[in-house]
This record gives C-alpha cells, sequence and structure tokens, in this order.
C-alpha cells in the first residue's frame, strides 16, 4: 500500500509554515511525516522501509518551487513508485502581495495551476479579497478556496488522498468541468474540450501523449473525466505540465453527463491550435 504525500506550496512570505504549524497540532497526526525545502534535497527513502509506518507524507517546498519537478520524481522514480502516490498539492497565495507576484514570477501560476486546494493568507491585510478570489476561481476553477485563517488542526480537506480517497468522484465533481468557453486570465489561458462519442483509449493516449512530450512545459494542467469505449464508467485523468498521474477509474459516472470533457490551463500556448489538434485527431480516436 503506497503513501500520500500531499505538497503544500506558495510563494516566498505566503505562510507555509505558520499553516503546518496549525496543521499538525495535536497527537492524532503522529502518523504523519513533514520534509521540508526542496524535494531533490531531501531523502525520503528512509521513511519508506516497513519498520516505519507512516499514513502520510506532507512536503513543503521552497517559495519559488515549481510544483511540476516534485510530481514528475515521484511518477519517474522506479524506487518511489508504488510506495508514494500524490494526494494533493495545497497552494498558499499571499492575499496582499499576488497581483505583483503573478506579475513578476511565472512560478506564482504553476503553483497556482497545480493547485488542488487553494488558501488565502494574510487577508487582514487586504480591504476586499472578492477580485482576487474570482481570478484565481476564473484560472484553476473548482478548486476550493479558503482563509488560512480557518485551517485547524488535522484539517481532512488538506489531508486526504483527492483521487485516491475512497470517493474520487467528490473531488471529480469539484473540477467544473462543464465550462465550454476559452478565457484569457493575465498570463493563463483556460481552453475548455468535450467529446460526445466513446474515446479510443489508445488513440486518445496517443494524442495526448504527444501533446504533452512537446508542450508540457506550456500546459500548466490538465484535467478531464473520459467516456472510454470498452468501460461502462468514467475514467479520469489529470497532470501538471509533462507529468501526468496513473488514471483513476471511477466505480460510476458522478452525473447523468456521458461526454468527456477536457480542461487545460495553458500559458504561451494557442488555445486555437489545441483545439484544432485535438478535432483532427478526434477522428482517430473515435471508437
Amino acid at each position: 500500500m503506497s503513501i500520500a504525500l500531499n505538497v503544500i506550496t506558495g510563494f516566498l512570505g505566503s505562510g507555509k509554515t505558520s499553516l503546518l504549524t496549525r496543521l499538525l497540532q495535536g497527537e492524532s497526526l503522529g502518523d504523519t511525516a513533514l520534509l521540508i525545502n526542496e524535494f531533490g534535497d531531501v531523502g525520503i527513502d528512509h521513511l519508506l522501509v516497513e519498520e516505519v509506518a507512516f499514513k502520510r507524507v506532507i512536503l513543503e517546498t521552497t517559495g519559488l518551487a515549481d510544483p511540476a519537478p516534485i510530481l514528475a520524481t515521484l511518477n519517474n522514480d522506479v524506487q518511489l513508485r508504488g510506495r508514494v502516490h500524490i494526494g494533493l498539492v495545497i497552494t498558499l497565495v499571499d492575499a496582499s502581495h499576488a497581483a505583483l507576484q503573478e506579475r513578476l514570477h511565472p512560478e506564482w501560476l504553476a503553483q497556482v495551476a497545480a493547485a488542488d486546494r487553494l488558501l488565502l493568507s494574510k487577508t487582514d491585510l487586504v480591504d476586499d479579497c472578492t477580485p482576487l478570489r474570482l481570478h484565481l476561481q476564473a484560472l484553476n476553477a473548482g478548486t476550493p478556496i479558503l482563509d488560512s485563517r480557518d485551517i485547524h488542526s488535522g484539517d481532512q480537506l488538506l489531508l486526504g488522498a483527492g483521487l485516491r480517497s475512497a470517493e474520487p468522484a467528490a473531488e471529480v465533481r469539484r473540477w467544473q468541468l462543464h465550462r465550454t468557453t476559452t478565457a484569457r486570465h493575465g498570463a493563463a489561458q483556460v481552453c475548455c474540450l468535450s467529446f460526445d462519442r466513446p474515446l479510443d483509449w489508445v488513440g486518445f493516449g496517443v494524442w495526448l501523449s504527444m501533446l504533452l512530450r512537446c508542450h508540457g512545459e506550456r500546459i500548466l494542467r490538465v484535467k478531464g473525466l473520459l467516456n472510454v469505449n470498452a468501460s461502462s464508467a468514467p475514467i479520469v485523468i489529470h497532470g501538471v505540465q509533462h507529468c501526468l498521474h496513473a488514471p483513476v477509474h471511477l466505480p460510476a459516472w458522478p452525473g447523468s453527463d456521458r461526454q468527456s470533457r477536457l480542461v487545460f490551463i495553458l500559458r504561451g500556448l494557442d488555445p486555437v491550435l489545441l483545439r484544432r489538434s485535438f478535432e483532427a485527431f478526434s477522428r482517430r480516436f473515435a471508437a
């Protein structure tokens, strides 16, 4: 059984350490291991031997970290794969400096796009956080946006296993995959695609693999719910840049709609070209 690894990221001074102090208070989280600093600088093999029975691992990144290499390491490292899986990516956003950080630092957008949970810190220094909340919701639709001051010890919304949980459909419902528009939000663009017929899994996989291989650095996030011809229930995919997580098979559709739906968060990639590529290949991966 693999251990869930939750990543807490956020720009410099956003309050990651303060959050962890509150989150890990209490004896009930004695089965949680905490790692600090960049993933490449911290060895975790000693945490994975049979004698150490941790339920989860939390990794706090440095403020300038792009989460994508961390996730890629987990996917590609032979010794880690099978022992550790990504639970949730939690990103703190400094409400008082978010606009400046977004404008000057590309890591800020990468952190926001990768997030499964967004936490606003220093909200007491801002008169009105509504514009920032709306902007974050537009960038990463469906991701819960919380105030870090409301987080208490053992908050399971942050310590859950995401798509590896007992009820992965609840996570998928948050994704808001029903949008049909393509819109620009600052340096990022959100592109939504849909496909009415069942997909051929192999053909679709070839298209997506080629896309991420060629343009992975410009695809900050992809999330999708797929109607695959050989399955009566949907397959969920999600990835960050070049890193595509293992697909998750849901036990049943989360609603009545059986369309395949994909959402991409792009930076520096024309969504018109992405849509054109999808439509061209769709003739090949139609079941």
